[in-house]
């Protein structure tokens, strides 16, 4: 990013929230261990907030569903994205094969769905973005923290210096069926939380700290598959967004 612009490169940079490393624990709120690490968690909104305003202004922006890919039919030829309202565009270069139903993977895997598709791995999770204050403690010291017990996983984070009240936080657990995401039970899932975590050292600091003072939180459904066989995690975005009562007052 830098070698395509310095100036982007250092907005983005400014706009990540600084993670130094890994935290492990057990669900009593032990320390297992410390990792350290060079990453750079940032919100995906402010992202391509950074990278539309970096644009040239006659560079137009247009927001449309790919459907499919068609790959060059030669060496000289360019590709054709094609959308769900009927239209396509020719592109010498197409980016986006990171999701897990991502169309451009099937592009560059045609026929060979092993590659190109996903498998289900067993675990799905609940995760999303708590709009609360981050505490002193956390901020002096941030990091992605694991709290790894018997039942399940919770972890959670910062995103952004420039958004400081934003917690991404998550949960896994083992599920031998891969959940329907049209039927999503919110009282099953509050169930299921207060089960995994309601004797977690780690899931009450979580709570008390953050919970308690966060005025909403967005609620999505994902689960863990394989793609590249690297391990890719896909979020429903059309999940609703409940109340922080609605979910933690019978967790805490």
């Amino acid at each position: 990013m830098r070698e395509l612009s310095p100036d982007l490169a250092d907005k983005v940079y400014t706009s990540r929230y600084p993670c130094t490393q890994f935290t492990w624990k057990t669900a009593g709120d032990s320390l297992l261990g410390r990792d350290n690490l060079d990453l750079l968690p940032i919100i995906r909104r402010i992202l391509v907030q950074c990278l539309t305003e970096a644009l040239p202004k006659a560079v137009r922006i247009s927001h449309n569903t790919v459907t499919s890919v068609t790959p060059r039919p030669s060496k000289d030829a360019k590709a054709v994205v094609n959308f769900a309202d009927g239209t396509s565009e020719v592109a010498d270069l197409v980016v986006g094969a990171d999701g897990i139903r991502s169309p451009v993977r099937h592009c560059l895997f045609p026929g060979e769905p092993d590659k190109a598709g996903a498998k289900y791995l067993g675990v799905c999770a609940v995760g999303g973005v708590l709009d609360v204050p981050l505490s002193k403690s956390y901020t002096d010291n941030p990091s992605i923290l694991f709290s790894i017990g018997a039942a399940g996983v919770l972890g959670y984070c910062g995103l952004s210096k420039t958004e400081a009240n934003k917690l991404l936080y998550f949960s896994f657990q083992k599920s031998e069926q891969m959940p329907d995401r049209t039927k999503v039970d919110y009282q099953l899932i509050t169930k299921q939380l207060r089960e995994r975590h309601n004797d977690s050292g780690v899931w009450n600091r979580f709570a008390g700290t953050f919970v308690a003072d966060s005025t909403t939180t967005e609620i999505q459904i994902g689960f863990t598959c394989t793609a590249f066989g690297v391990l890719s995690y896909g979020f429903d975005s059309k999940s609703p967004v409940l109340r922080r009562n609605e979910l933690f007052v019978e967790l805490r």
